[in-house]
């Protein structure tokens, strides 16, 4: 990793093995410390011998199998909520981006509650709005019927008009928020699971205090898999999921190297954040992985 990055956090969270897949594959990733893993690939020799292949990476932070939603919050959140700040998760479907990021049990309701705890609610205003990108195009997921479009105002921020705030003043709406929105979101089948987000989900926080703006925002990006793991009835689908999933790697890349150019312009969802790729704003990356062969071949 790039010790000179401080705005870019990269951190990866293994999902501990299902029953069944306990029964069926080999755990081949091993998480060594707070930020090193292993992992330990099988391969055959010419005479059909099997051996051990060793690759070793290294991260900002690293948790395992064990580590809990609350673990994340606290270690790569709560501590970065003074600023404008893009948490998101990143990784093949079914590798546990949704569960990491949604439900009460989730960070952004974590970020949320934490939000409604510590700031005055008399002094500041708290937002909330959903949305998801849905093969190139912009879905109000509070008020679907909401036509979105994205352009820059005079300070060259951009803006989404149309896209609908809600106050949030107490912990149950906040809840009653997330859950509309996530039941209006695109979801289909993938080659791993039967309900899979087939969008890029946004939740964002924007928090008004002493006529200042402040923004949390969290990604639910859909799962990227290879073409031949998908369904041919996909595939449109999985063209913009991974146009935009490529781009935003070359952003991320971009900033980690401290390069001078930030390629946001090159799809959709990275021209959506381009107010994050700046230095004064905080990005996570959470890359969620699974440890079996057949999703480490993908």
């Amino acid at each position: 990793m790039n010790e000179k990055s401080h705005n870019v956090i990269i951190s990866v969270r293994k999902r501990p093995l299902s029953l069944v897949e306990k029964t069926k594959e080999n755990d081949i990733i091993t998480v060594n410390s707070n930020n090193g893993l292993t992992v330990n690939e099988i391969k055959s020799k010419y005479d059909a011998r099997k051996y051990k292949k060793i690759y070793s990476f290294k991260y900002d932070k690293v948790f395992d199998e064990n580590a809990t939603n609350n673990d994340i919050f606290k270690s790569l959140l709560e501590k970065n909520l003074d600023n404008n700040l893009l948490c998101f998760a990143y990784g093949l479907t079914g590798s546990g981006k949704s569960y990491t990021l949604l439900g009460k049990n989730g960070i952004i309701f974590m970020t949320g509650n934490k939000l409604l705890n510590t700031l005055d609610l008399h002094k500041c205003k708290i937002y909330l709005s959903c949305l998801e990108l849905y093969n190139d195009k912009l879905i109000d997921l509070n008020e679907i019927k909401n036509n979105l479009h994205m352009r820059e105002n005079y300070n060259g921020n951009l803006v989404i008009a149309n896209l609908k705030k809600i106050h949030i003043t107490n912990i149950k709406l906040l809840e009653d928020t997330l859950s509309i929105s996530q039941k209006n979101r695109k979801s289909g089948i993938s080659f791993k699971n039967k309900n899979s987000s087939r969008s890029h989900g946004l939740f964002i926080f924007q928090i008004e205090i002493n006529n200042k703006i402040k923004k949390i925002t969290f990604m639910d990006l859909a799962g990227n898999e290879k073409a031949r793991y998908s369904d041919i009835s996909n595939i449109h689908e999985n063209s913009f999921i991974n146009q935009n999933l490529f781009s935003l790697k070359e952003c991320i890349r971009s900033m980690y190297s401290k390069s001078s150019h930030v390629p946001f312009r090159r799809s959709k969802l990275t021209w959506m954040l381009k107010d994050y790729f700046s230095s004064k704003s905080s990005i996570i990356m959470i890359t969620t992985i699974v440890t079996v062969i057949v999703i480490h071949k993908n």
